[in-house]
């Protein structure tokens, strides 16, 4: 029926879409063609179905599959829109914490985010599907997320001078060796001359095509390895954590090698052309 079989796929609208119109077509419960009713038993009756009835019934699946895309375009936009604001919220906010020297490492640790998450979460969510639906699965992964941003509320000092848990000597060490590194900055008078900048520009445009090959790896892999004729979402998951794995241990040798020659340019080009040889 069309409940296991939501359960059972991952979610995407084309397939559930097609899980519409199977249910129609089995359970439609048609009174004047002495069809199952009841919508208990999956019947067939395509081929009894009369072209208005057919019309009608076609009408219907469009209109569900084209409600499920919106759905799914309206998350994922939600979704991308938090992402765009706590990623560099987050590097602002190691500005304040850490100095030149180290932040390249302590940057990794944020960036780490994704491949450490997917790394586990491929095989839970895997599970999670399996046991409980696509459904259930969103909504239980959701609730970590939404209690650690309570949580952050309360726990994140903004800065060094907030912390009460951090010695009055440290705290005033960590903010004069900020202060002197940030003393050389231009200050920008707008929004309007950061945008225009050209470092900006490159940077914005080295990002967007990272956050391309990115997302595209991470949404197309589980698909890839499917068409190899491995279908349960438990071994998907568990073989998609593969590469997660080996860019935990890389970023981290790349950040710590950076920070100790100072150097970030070749650190951040030699890993761009390598993944774009992977791909």
């Amino acid at each position: 029926d069309l409940k296991a079989a939501l359960k059972d796929d991952g979610g995407a609208g084309r397939a559930m879409r097609n899980d519409v119109h199977d249910f129609v077509v089995g359970n439609e419960p048609l009174h004047d063609l002495g069809g199952n009713a009841s919508g208990n038993e999956n019947v067939d009756v395509s081929d009894r179905v009369p072209p208005t009835a057919q019309a009608t019934r076609d009408s219907h699946v469009r209109e569900a599959g084209h409600a499920l895309d919106v759905l799914n375009e309206c998350v994922r936009f939600l979704l991308g829109l938090v992402e765009a604001a706590v990623f560099p919220a987050l590097l602002i906010y190691l500005n304040n914490w850490f100095a030149r020297s180290e932040r390249s490492f302590a940057n990794s640790f944020v960036t780490l985010s994704t491949p450490v998450t997917v790394l586990w979460m491929s095989i839970v969510s895997g599970y999670l599907v399996q046991a409980f639906g696509w459904r259930w699965m969103f909504v239980i992964e959701g609730v970590p997320s939404t209690a650690w941003a309570f949580a952050w509320w309360y726990l994140a000092d903004d800065k060094p001078s907030q912390a009460k848990w951090l010695p009055a000597a440290d705290q005033q060490a960590i903010e004069r060796t900020i202060a002197a590194e940030q003393a050389g900055v231009k200050n920008v008078r707008n929004l309007g001359e950061a945008f225009r900048a050209p470092a900006v520009i490159i940077m914005a445009t080295l990002y967007f095509f990272w956050g391309l090959a990115l997302f595209g790896f991470v949404l197309w892999l589980p698909t890839i390895i499917k068409a190899t004729g491995i279908s349960d979402a438990l071994q998907v998951g568990t073989l998609s954590a593969i590469p997660y794995a080996v860019a935990v241990i890389v970023m981290l040798v790349v950040a710590k090698r950076a920070d100790e020659q100072q150097e970030r340019r070749w650190h951040v080009a030699i890993p761009a052309v390598l993944g774009a040889v992977g791909l």
